[in-house]
């Protein structure tokens, strides 16, 4: 958990709880006030009459013989039996409600899918393909939104158990490898939130955050849409590769600085000479490649037809065949030029 992020979401809200988003999170949080109230006047009341018996029936003198046992009494076992199974009934019945609530989407909704990886959200916008990130050359993740509109998301994983949360939303679902979870919520208020991962899930898991942008209107929404898709689309090769790193989790696992990741890094990678670069074939035999094109797509498509030595196989990288496009894929390689042994770093614009 990044405590620093989630202190933000608590800054200028409640008391206790960060602001509520939707009428879902108003529910869960008379729900957990409810809990909450009724354990503190247990609690009071309970403790209260135990000190209150240790001093009305303390030991007063060395020779005072201990009081006759209570004899059975049904009215009070009635009272203690049947008003805690009432207030268990209550507290089922308004958690059942709210349950429902949170697990029954409206019948239509505005998909967006998610996938979650080491260690980043990526939010794909099925109707136009478009990925959520943030303006600027950072890219990072960003899941934008209209506000009061219902909105599901369609979640999986690429190789490890996460688990997206919204604090706000007082949502949280778990996102699993090889199967499909969904969560919907309905956002009310305009503004940016906070997005975590809940489930432990490596050693940079409390870096996997993302941003909840919820626009006034559709409108507003479908306006940063064309906005976003026109910024791409003018985007350089070179400034298009480095994009795909950023917003497609490339980074999480390569590096541009020479530090070594579960990945290779990217810095040097390109003109590295094929002594240097031995690959494990599907084969089994290690053998020299040569770093160019043809290795670089086949690497995003198919990363265990060939695992470089040195890292684990099968590789932990996914196959990215079918989500990058061949512009993309070609911003990638000429992204990788510009880090090579004998290139400078791309110029920032």
């Amino acid at each position: 958990m990044n405590w620093a992020l989630f202190a933000s979401d608590l800054k200028d809200k409640t008391y206790w709880l960060p602001a509520q988003l939707s009428k879902e999170a108003a529910e869960t949080d008379v729900h957990f006030y409810l809990l909450y109230w009724l354990n503190v006047f247990f609690f009071v009341g309970i403790f209260g009459l135990v000190v209150y018996f240790c001093v009305k029936y303390r030991r007063r003198t060395p020779d005072q013989k201990p009081l006759p046992a209570p004899s059975h009494n049904t009215v009070l076992e009635l009272v203690w039996s049947i008003i805690p199974s009432l207030i268990c009934i209550g507290l089922f019945y308004i958690g059942f409600m709210v349950y429902q609530d949170l697990m029954q989407p409206p019948r239509e909704t505005f998909k967006i899918n998610v996938v979650g990886g080491k260690w980043n959200w990526e939010f794909t916008y099925p109707q136009t393909g478009l990925l959520g990130t943030s303006d600027g050359p950072e890219a990072l993740p960003e899941l934008h939104v209209p506000a009061n509109i219902p909105i599901e998301l369609v979640m999986t994983s690429k190789d490890v158990i996460h688990s997206l949360y919204i604090p706000v939303l007082r949502t949280k679902k778990d996102v699993v490898p090889g199967r499909y979870s969904k969560l919907w919520f309905n956002a009310q208020i305009p503004g940016t939130y906070n997005i975590y991962c809940a489930e432990y899930c490596g050693t940079s898991h409390s870096e996997m955050t993302a941003k909840l942008v919820v626009h006034e209107n559709m409108a507003k929404f479908l306006e940063w849409q064309k906005r976003k898709e026109q910024e791409i689309d003018n985007k350089k090769p070179v400034e298009l590769g480095e994009y795909v790193w950023k917003a497609k989790g490339c980074r999480g696992c390569h590096s541009i600085d020479g530090s070594t990741g579960t990945g290779p890094t990217f810095k040097g990678l390109w003109g590295m000479p094929a002594e240097e670069h031995k690959t494990w074939k599907t084969t089994g035999s290690l053998t020299p490649t040569k770093v160019d094109e043809n290795y670089i797509r086949m690497s995003i498509n198919e990363p265990n037809d060939e695992v470089r030595e040195g890292f684990a196989r099968p590789s932990a990288m996914p196959s990215y065949k079918g989500r990058l496009s061949d512009k993309q894929i070609a911003g990638v390689i000429e992204y990788l030029k510009t880090l090579g042994r004998d290139s400078q770093p791309p110029v920032k614009q």
